[in-house]
């Protein structure tokens, strides 16, 4: 249960940590994006100003000149009285010529490589961003082209340098980022406390519902062991009874067994729930545990002439670091399962082997009736039987393979089954090269 719940704290707080993240994502996103929005939209509109008033200069001052349009740009002269400090403007004529520049040293459209940008991916652009670099410096202007000034064909540039603003919106983003993270962790931390306060309730009532199977399985240990030897003293007189009481003396028999059997592991899932994981291992010998397992269930085999065969090393060199009763008690699981679904006269094969990762695998095969694909993802849920009639009148209950699932989990390894319908079924065990490391330590 420990294992439970804490695996279901840990996805409360991830699902809470998601959810609260993604949120924070998406309000750090919107908001870079709307100030970087609302940046260059104010960028945008400075630029479009001095733009339109640069060409309305250059239309009446051009004007006023003899033949218009047909003097070089040169001698067109321009105030540029509306540029700001960091605003610059550039004329060219249809041939890509330098016309007319505003004043001032930091006017980067002096710099030829600065025209050659106008002039490659960004022409034909109406609005784009420039870099310069000046030393360590480096300045970024966004670009407004303007380009055919009043049908004149001549091309108006003008550039603001935006440096600032760029730093700004990079700071920006590492702020962003950085509270996000800051705020995500502190959401973890409180998901976390507030997913442990959740579990109370839960864990209660699990600790209650061991308890109430704990309790009630001991219980009817005792009146169902009573109901047994009741019945087999009346089998005794069997032969003196009505042919009907005969038959009903036999089916109670049957299903006193089946509560007694019901009842063991119901109290098995109870304690394997409330104890620690870990508690009571030792290193143990898992090809001997086999062996024993295996000469135990000749027995029942050998009434359906099933023959059960071990494949794995010679040398007893399989040991790992476990409870050998619960491995006991999980292959007697899949052996019974193995020998109530198969026919008369079948084969039943364990084999043992280490795998290239070094974890210690276990199969048990056998050719019986095996399961439909849609019914292997519920195999090991409590309760869960594939055929409920033919698993009634084989005395299955649907606890064995929970209780299989359950043992190996609490070894850190996983189980796993491949079937095929009139086939037979083939059970994986796969226990973690850990337990490896444990026997080595603690033979140490």
């Amino acid at each position: 249960m420990n294992l439970m719940i804490k695996e279901t704290r840990r996805k409360l707080v991830f699902i809470y940590s998601g959810i609260i993240g993604l949120i924070l994502v998406i309000m750090a996103i919107s908001f870079y994006l709307i100030l970087s929005g609302i940046i260059h939209r104010d960028e945008h509109y400075r630029i479009d100003i001095a733009g339109k008033r640069a060409a309305e200069e250059w239309q009446r001052r051009n004007s006023r000149m003899d033949g218009e349009n047909k003097h070089p740009l040169q001698k067109v002269k321009m105030e540029w009285e509306y540029l700001q400090g960091d605003q610059f403007a550039l004329i060219e004529d249809p041939q890509e010529n330098v016309g007319v520049l505003s004043p001032g040293t930091r006017n980067p459209f002096k710099d030829e490589t600065i025209r050659k940008q106008l002039r490659g991916e960004n022409k034909g652009r109406d609005y784009f961003y420039l870099d310069k670099t000046d030393g360590e410096a480096n300045q970024t202007y966004v670009v407004s082209h303007i380009a055919d000034v009043n049908n004149s064909g001549n091309a108006l540039y003008i550039a603001e340098e935006v440096s600032s603003q760029v730093r700004l919106l990079s700071e920006m983003r590492w702020l962003l980022a950085g509270f996000t993270l800051v705020l995500l962790a502190v959401a973890s931390a409180t998901g976390y406390v507030l997913a442990g306060r959740a579990m109370v309730p839960i864990t209660r009532y699990f600790k209650r519902q061991q308890e109430f199977t704990a309790d009630a399985s001991h219980e009817l240990r005792t009146p169902l062991s009573i109901l047994q030897a009741s019945a087999e003293i009346l089998e005794e007189q069997k032969q003196q009874l009505p042919p009907l009481h005969q038959k009903v003396l036999q089916h109670m028999k049957e299903e006193i067994v089946r509560m007694i059997r019901l009842t063991e592991q119901l109290l098995a899932l109870a304690r394997s729930d409330s104890h620690p994981p870990h508690s009571g291992y030792a290193v143990s010998s898992l090809r001997q545990i086999i062996r024993t397992i295996v000469e135990r269930m000749k027995i029942p085999a050998s009434k359906k002439n099933i023959t059960i065969a071990m494949i794995g090393p010679a040398a007893d060199s399989l040991k790992f670091f476990g409870d050998a009763d619960q491995m006991n008690q999980l292959l007697y699981i899949l052996l019974d399962n193995a020998i109530k679904y198969s026919s008369a006269g079948e084969k039943i094969m364990v084999q043992t082997f280490r795998s290239e990762a070094g974890d210690m695998v276990i199969k048990v095969t056998d050719h019986g009736i095996g399961i439909p694909a849609e019914d292997i993802p519920n195999l090991f849920e409590r309760f869960y039987r594939v055929d409920k009639a033919r698993s009634r009148e084989l005395g299955g209950t649907g606890l064995g393979l929970s209780i299989a699932y359950r043992i190996v989990e609490m070894h850190g390894g996983k189980i796993s089954v491949t079937s095929e319908p009139g086939k037979g079924s083939t059970f994986e065990i796969v226990l973690p090269e850990s337990s490896i490391k444990k026997e080595n330590n603690h033979d140490q």
